[in-house]
């Protein structure tokens, strides 16, 4: 598969971190800063074109005319549409991609991006892949992370196991009886900085985190089972009132439960906010002042959410926010390499826009057998989604029985999604054509032997 990825910004740089060990993906890279494209290239050893994503001749040199996919991930919603225009009008590219940021283009995308007028087969918007991240975070009290899979039908979530948990010194085999009336498992566990699979000796300790499958209709139900200390978030404020800030407040406002007040230190954003908000409290200031958060009572809030463009902003404001006694503290990490420093403080849960965006870019990439790829602690680990081919093809899969697959050390099947129904049980489990299994991987370098299981047998052709 041939993929050219116009912008080698940070969303860039991650996707091609994301695919360059993948042995049939043939990368380009395209950008205007000769430096960035100098560091991709000794680091990954992809191709890089020197040049400006849009020029027809730039495109040219790329090999944009016998892409598969062109990412179009450059900091300019025009240049990536522009982009996106050339690669279909004068080369009949692939599936194009592209990351478009204004409301004013998104709000209409359907009709707009439609191949008779700006040809873009998948919209990325990264301010509402964001909010939606954290409105699932908020969803679900006590979650650091929430996956959905086979269209929402599963779901996978982790939290942190407290000392004061029942969990703590819980074997994962005494946990599994105790939810299976929720049809839930435990597939995962972060522990001493790495993803670990565990069996059913394993026991629980304080600080572990832990990630389990389950039907999404019963997710709420194992949360409270699994954490019963977890309150609901009432009280909300949020730090920022740009795009991020600002749709998280409308969304926050549908639920009558949730009392949002919004700080901001730009008058004429104020301004806006005031107009465009309905219920949620508007308030002029700096997030990062101790007399400001003291005065808004910030210490009688439930969840603080730190949305600004300003990294350093951000991580100040939650770190007292949390001192003063916010039970929660939810932060935006624009710099990717900042993310990972975020675990050794008082913050909850620290999200990249970049790898957010990156990873779901991703999940439209990847081949059509994997319908869904997440990641799961910033990368650590992958979480795809497979479907099960005719028998007829070939398939190194159907008709198999789970236990007999070919499953590479470190990877695991943890649910199987057939006629809509979850499956977390797979003892003597055989697989039938369209099954939606279900791995976890703790290691990039397997995804691709299984993606290979799911292809067709080469003899069929």
């Amino acid at each position: 598969m041939n993929i050219v990825i116009l912008g080698a910004g940070e969303v860039g740089r991650t996707i091609i971190g994301e695919l360059q060990q993948e042995s049939d993906v043939n990368l380009t890279a395209v950008d205007l800063d000769g430096q960035k494209l100098t560091e991709i290239h000794e680091r990954y050893q992809v191709t890089t074109v020197h040049g400006h994503a849009s020029h027809p001749d730039v495109q040219r040199d790329a090999g944009v005319a016998d892409a598969d996919v062109v990412l179009a991930v450059t900091g300019s919603d025009e240049v990536n549409m522009v982009a996106c225009q050339v690669a279909y009008t004068l080369f009949n590219s692939g599936t194009r991609i592209a990351r478009i940021r204004s409301d004013v283009y998104t709000s209409d995308a359907e009709s707009l991006f439609a191949k008779e007028h700006m040809p873009i087969d998948v919209s990325i918007n990264p301010e509402q892949v964001v909010t939606d991240n954290i409105v699932q975070l908020i969803e679900q009290p006590g979650s650091k992370q929430v996956l959905t899979f086979a269209n929402g039908r599963a779901s996978l979530a982790s939290f942190e196991v407290s000392q004061d948990s029942w969990l703590v010194n819980q074997t994962i085999g005494n946990v599994h009886e105790g939810l299976t009336k929720q049809k839930a498992r435990v597939v995962a566990i972060h522990r001493e900085n790495s993803v670990q699979l565990p069996d059913s000796d394993t026991q629980l300790r304080t600080g572990d985190e832990i990630f389990v499958i389950t039907p999404s209709s019963k997710l709420k139900r194992v949360m409270r089972e699994l954490v019963p200390n977890a309150e609901a978030y009432r009280k909300i404020m949020i730090a920022g009132g740009g795009h991020i800030g600002e749709r998280l407040a409308r969304r926050l406002e549908r639920d009558s439960q949730h009392e949002v007040k919004i700080a901001e230190i730009n008058d004429d954003r104020i301004d806006q906010l005031s107009q465009t908000l309905d219920r949620a409290i508007t308030l002029r200031g700096d997030a990062t002042d101790r007399e400001f958060l003291l005065n808004n009572n910030v210490d009688k809030s439930d969840l603080f959410c730190a949305v600004t463009n300003d990294d350093e902003v951000n991580v100040m404001s939650s770190l007292l926010a949390k001192r003063m006694g916010v039970r929660h503290a939810i932060t935006l990490i624009g710099k990717v390499p900042y993310v990972q420093l975020i675990g050794h403080t008082d913050i909850d849960v620290a999200i990249s826009p970049q790898q957010a965006t990156a990873s779901s870019i991703l999940s439209h990439v990847r081949e059509r057998s994997a319908e869904n790829v997440q990641r799961i602690k910033h990368g650590e680990a992958e979480v795809l989604e497979m479907v099960a081919i005719p028998d007829h093809t070939g398939s190194r899969v159907t008709s198999r029985r789970i236990d007999a697959l070919k499953i590479p050390f470190g990877s695991s099947v943890c649910a199987v999604v057939r006629d809509d129904e979850v499956h977390v049980d797979l003892r003597e489990w055989t697989v039938e054509q369209d099954d939606r299994l279900i791995f976890i991987v703790n290691n990039k370098k397997h995804v691709e032997q299984i993606q290979r299981l799911f292809r067709p047998s080469p003899f069929f052709f």
